[in-house]
């Protein structure tokens, strides 16, 4: 999978890179002859590619580490339901968030052992023997293809097999399930 992804990814890598390297130049080299206008739109536009290598070359180790089973996890007991409303509020405080997001649960209080850094970027709905988390019109379940969408999903995917749980996506109804057992 990790070659696969390597070989998907130099494109996304390239790009931004490239424009890196190249605004930079710019910014340096050309200083005096740039209104601040196009300084600003240079500098903006070196922060998001930046911002955009760093995810990738995050993705790329996170996916390395998973695959060797070398993934470090701060694993501990936290109440899932509350896990939950915290991801439920900071997804409502994004910037730009279209999405409405919803949380249904039964319970007031699930305790759970989990690494709770990695699983606030999940929604819980809960189940008898598995926790389900059902996510509905997240960007992520976009039916375009998309090389990112791809790799947060296969890591995804990995973070949840090393817990012995499922990841599923649903393009059609622009759905992603995931099932992770409480045992």
């Amino acid at each position: 999978m990790k070659d696969i992804f390597l070989k998907n990814i130099v494109d996304d890598i390239k790009i931004p890179l490239d424009s890196v390297v190249h605004l930079s130049k710019l910014l340096s080299v050309e200083r005096d002859t740039l209104s601040t206008e196009q300084r600003t739109e240079y500098s903006s536009s070196i922060t998001v590619n930046a911002e955009k290598l760093i995810t990738l070359v995050n993705n790329v180790l996170d996916l390395s580490r998973l695959e060797s089973g070398m993934m470090r996890f701060d694993v501990q007991s936290y109440d899932v339901v509350q896990l939950c409303r915290d991801a439920v509020y900071m997804a409502g405080m994004q910037e730009g968030n279209l999405a409405t997001v919803t949380f249904e649960h039964d319970v007031e209080s699930l305790m759970l052992r989990i690494d709770s850094s990695k699983f606030h970027k999940l929604i819980v709905v809960g189940g008898e023997q598995e926790i389900k988390l059902v996510v509905i019109g997240s960007p992520l379940s976009a039916s375009s293809p998309d090389r990112l969408r791809q790799i947060q999903h296969d890591i995804n995917r990995l973070f949840i097999e090393i817990f012995h749980g499922s990841y599923t996506i649903e393009s059609e109804k622009a759905c992603i399930t995931v099932c992770f057992p409480l045992s």
